[in-house]
């Protein structure tokens, strides 16, 4: 059987303006255990304190995630002509 890759969450602490001495969790990103124990970290956002919390994903919230992604059908083909498009003038250039 596939054993499933250990997932975390990167969440950071932000202070509420109301109350600095409150503070909120917000998810900055995602991270993920590879087989030599070396951790990957895929951040959103990075909080101005630059101090990062990793927590393991718990078995109710990859159910979650699991059935809540989105999956390709294979018989939806990609558009002939997604490719094909030149890109406009005043389109940035990256």
């Amino acid at each position: 059987m596939l054993q499933q890759k250990k997932m975390f969450k990167v969440l950071g602490i932000v202070p509420k303006h109301s109350n600095p001495r409150e503070n909120m969790w917000l998810r900055l990103g995602t991270a993920f255990v590879n087989r030599d124990n070396s951790i990957n970290i895929y951040l959103d956002a990075m909080p101005r304190s630059f101090e990062l919390q990793l927590r393991e994903f718990e078995e109710d919230e990859l159910r979650k995630r699991d059935h809540s992604t989105p999956q390709r059908s294979a018989d939806v083909p990609f558009p002939a002509n997604a490719l094909d498009a030149a890109p406009r003038a005043d389109a940035p250039p990256f």
